[in-house]
């Protein structure tokens, strides 16, 4: 395993989910989920996500275009795009 992931999944579970139920988020809960932002893992879970969001588009081409092939194209490109 990867230490530097170990010791950010320690941080998450100590700082994070550790402290969730006790009132407002701490410095160091902000710390740590910023940490997991930028973490190489995220960026390439991301890609990875914008890669299927892709292909699921690409699988809606033979449907006629319309209101639901419309809304399916935005579900797929919105649910990437979101950010909680």
């Amino acid at each position: 395993t990867d230490p530097s992931a170990a010791e950010l999944l320690d941080r998450l579970e100590r700082d994070v989910i550790g402290t969730a139920d006790e009132g407002p988020v701490t410095p160091q809960a902000t710390a740590a989920i910023a940490a997991l932002r930028e973490h190489e893992v995220t960026h390439q879970t991301l890609e990875e996500a914008h890669r299927w969001a892709r292909e699921a588009v690409e699988a809606l081409a033979p449907l006629p275009d319309g209101p639901v092939k419309k809304a399916l194209v935005r579900f797929a490109d919105t649910i990437v795009e979101r950010s909680s």
